[in-house]
This record gives C-alpha cells, sequence and structure tokens, in this order.
C-alpha cells in the first residue's frame, strides 16, 4: 500500500498544475481530457479542446508553467507512463474524473505547494555524476510510489555507497557476485549495525527488483549471511517532571492582541503536550488536520506509517493547549476549520525542521542541557505509561506500533525504576550480623 501522507504531499502539485489551468478559464472535462502530448516542452503552451474542429492553445507565464512542469516531469511519472496518456490521474495511475476535480481545487487553494521545486530529488547531491545508472534511478521511482521520500533517500545512498565499491572493478549491477557484496559490507566496518542493516536491506531489495524485471539472474546479497540491526538502547528520556518544567516556560498568558512570541509560545506549548503526552510521530503531528481532532471526544484520528489510521487519546492537557491554539493562536495565520493544525510563521504546515527546533529550543529555555529531539518525548509517553501500569498491548495500539517486538524495547527502560527500588532496598536482605553497605 502506498504511504498514505507521501501520495498526500505529491497530489499537492497536481492539484497545484490543475487549479492553474482553471483559473485561466478551463472546464473540468477539458482538464481531464487534455494529454501529456497536448503540451509543449516546457509546459508554457497548452492545446486545449483538441476534439472541436478549431481547438486553441493556452499560454502559461512562468510560475504557473514550472508548477504544472513540476508535476507533468517529476511527479506524474510515479503513477503513470510518463510520455503517453491523461495529464492529471489519480495516485493509481488511471485518469482523473470530471467530478473530482472541485476537491482537487479545493485541496490547491488549502494546500499550495511551498516552491516549484520537484518533491523527490533522485540524483545525488554528491561528486558521482554516474551513481544513478537507468536502472537505479527506475528502482527509485518505482519504491517512491509506495515509501515516503525519507525511505527513497536512504535507499538512494545505499546505491551511491554501492556504487563507490562496484565502480573501480568496472562491473555492472548484473554481474555482481557475493564477494563484491561481501567485500562491500566489509569495508564499512565501523558503521553502526543500525546503518548496515539498512543499507543491506535496501540493496537487497534493490536486486530483487532487477531480478523481477529480467535486468539481472541472482542476488549478490541473497547468500550472504542476514546483517541484523542491533537491539540499541533508547536515549534517557525527558520525565514528566521535566516536561512540566518545559511548559512551564511556555505558560505565559498572550497579550491583547497576541504578538507574534506570543502566537508562538501558545503553538509551541501545545505542539510539546501532543508530542509529549498523545506519543506522536514527527510525521503524524506535521501532518494533523484541524478536522482530524475531537476535543469534546478528547481524541484525534491520526496516519501513521503504511496509512494507517488510528485514534489517539488526547490528555486533558493536550486538549486544553490545543483549545488555547486554535482560539486564540492559529486564526492569526489561518482562518477556517480545515488544514493543518499547526502552521509556521509563513502560514505553511509545520515542517520536520520546524518541529526539531521547537523542541530543540523549548527543552533548552527550561534548562534541560543534554540534546532533546521531538521523537524523544514519544519515548518518554511510552515509558512514563508503562511505568504507571499501562500493558504492552494497549501500548503498541497506543503508538500505532505493527508488532509487539517493537513495543517492547520500552521494558528496559521502565524496569530501570526496578532495579532503582532495588538498590534502596538491598540492605535489607544482608543476613543478621553481617555488614550492611
Amino acid at each position: 500500500m502506498m504511504h498514505a501522507q507521501h501520495v498526500h504531499r505529491l497530489l499537492i502539485y497536481r492539484d497545484a498544475a490543475l487549479a492553474a489551468l482553471v483559473d485561466h478559464g478551463l472546464k473540468p472535462a477539458q482538464v481531464c481530457a487534455l494529454c501529456v502530448q497536448h503540451l509543449s516542452p516546457d509546459a508554457r503552451t497548452v492545446t486545449v479542446d483538441v476534439r472541436a474542429r478549431k481547438p486553441w492553445t493556452l499560454a502559461l507565464g512562468e510560475p504557473d508553467a514550472a508548477v504544472l512542469l513540476t508535476w507533468w516531469r517529476t511527479v506524474r511519472p510515479l503513477w503513470a507512463t510518463p510520455s503517453e496518456g491523461a495529464l492529471f490521474v489519480a495516485s493509481t495511475g488511471r485518469p482523473l474524473h470530471a467530478n473530482e476535480v472541485a476537491r482537487a481545487l479545493r485541496n490547491a487553494r488549502q494546500n499550495p505547494p511551498a516552491d516549484a521545486a520537484p518533491p523527490i530529488d533522485f540524483r545525488p547531491a554528491i561528486a558521482d555524476p554516474d551513481a544513478m545508472t537507468p536502472d537505479r534511478e527506475a528502482f527509485l521511482r518505482y519504491r517512491a510510489r509506495f515509501f515516503s521520500p525519507r525511505t527513497v533517500e536512504g535507499n538512494r545512498w545505499a546505491l551511491v555507497y554501492w556504487h563507490r565499491h562496484l565502480a573501480p572493478q568496472r562491473r555492472s549491477d548484473a554481474e555482481a557476485t557475493p564477494d563484491d557484496a561481501s567485500g562491500f559490507l566489509a569495508s564499512m566496518d565501523g558503521w553502526s549495525p543500525d546503518s548496515l542493516y539498512h543499507i543491506a536491506c535496501a540493496l537487497r531489495v534493490y536486486f530483487t527488483w532487477l531480478i523481477r524485471n529480467g535486468r539481472a539472474h541472482s542476488n549478490p546479497f541473497d547468500e550472504l549471511p542476514k546483517v541484523r540491526a542491533a537491539a540499541g538502547t533508547l536515549p534517557r528520556v525527558l520525565s514528566p517532571a521535566e516536561y512540566a518544567r518545559v511548559d512551564a516556560a511556555l505558560a505565559a498568558a498572550p497579550g491583547d492582541p497576541p504578538t507574534p512570541s506570543d502566537l508562538c509560545r501558545l503553538r509551541d506549548r501545545a505542539v510539546l503536550a501532543v508530542l509529549f503526552l498523545g506519543g506522536l510521530r514527527n510525521a503524524e503531528l506535521c501532518g494533523l488536520k484541524v478536522e482530524d481532532l475531537d476535543l469534546d471526544a478528547r481524541e484525534a484520528v491520526v496516519l501513521g506509517k503504511g496509512g494507517r489510521e488510528r485514534r489517539v487519546p488526547l490528555h486533558p492537557h493536550a486538549v486544553e493547549t490545543l483549545g488555547r491554539w486554535l482560539l486564540l493562536g492559529r486564526p492569526a495565520w489561518q482562518r477556517g476549520g480545515t488544514g493543518p493544525v499547526f502552521l509556521s510563521q509563513r502560514r505553511r504546515a509545520l515542517s520536520d525542521q520546524s518541529l526539531q527546533r521547537i523542541v530543540k529550543d523549548a527543552t533548552a529555555a527550561a534548562g534541560i542541557r543534554r540534546r532533546t529531539f521531538p521523537h524523544l518525548l514519544r519515548h518518554s509517553a511510552a515509558t512514563a505509561l508503562l511505568r504507571g501500569g499501562m500493558e504492552l498491548e494497549p501500548l503498541r495500539r497506543f503508538l500505532g506500533h505493527s508488532d509487539l517486538q517493537v513495543t517492547q524495547r520500552y521494558l528496559h527502560l521502565a524496569d530501570s525504576d526496578v532495579a532503582d527500588a532495588y538498590d534502596r532496598a538491598a540492605p535489607a536482605l544482608a543476613p543478621v550480623g553481617a555488614d550492611r553497605p
């Protein structure tokens, strides 16, 4: 299943291009009848209504042409044949229906693209101009249909590292041997087990894709022992007392009218509350919509990994801070009861980079000197709930894990309480007459 949040990000570019043509006077039926052959190479001109006796040509300005070109050349090939067929397609590759245009236009008005740059860059931004062969680029485009941009980016770097190892031997991917694969992994001595695990997995999937498409006969990574991810340890979590300090530092009442700093403080307090008390992932928080919230029922509908939806109960304090943000802060930047819950000062949905900065600045202002990041608050929520008596299975559903083994990694953090309590009580175990420690 395609990652639903990733699909939404790509649809922003399709809907912006569609809106540009409608703004130039095209009707929904005319937009849906367009084919890629009706565009000029630079997307500055569009031949419209080719079934009529007198087709006419629409000229586009630079901004609209850039958006249309981005959709046509970069996003659309992920879903349909690049050189033929309907210009506007759904994520399944079928042509868009005229009755779907109105919804696409609403999405375009509510979620304009940040810029006209391609949402995914498949070419390495390093001095390896030959790393992306046609096969490797085709593989990345295939992966982008089903996985998030971050996953595709990780696959791209795995291919770049593989290229650096294989290129001096002047062999193609189809000619690679198990010795090549073994030597490649051996050359990465010093890398963390998790990094090696993800790189090996990406290359194993790549060669499986080559075999399936008749471009290779064997998978050199299949004959090697499976690289295992390390069990690892989680970072030191934020305690409820430390979170209370962070919350108090952001709790100053806004002015009348609120200043830009007041608005940011209202937003940041709500962000920290939802992260710590709701255990959301970064992408889940950034993708949260106003229509996903039901503050009366104290719950939010969250879109998690793999496009899986779940209902997350909201702590009363998270409901309070969200209510203040939605009532006093958000309307100053965007009116209406739809769209992203959390916005930047530029009136756009909060980005992952902005979220990282909000958490870092808020914890530093509360006097917490160690490294902090948004996902740390998710770890903190899970650990606090386990210590509070929540069982593993309800915690798994709360966090949105597909596998209970992933949830079990929090046990060693919660069990540290047992070790501390034992150390305090251990003197009572000393035999009578023995020296007490």
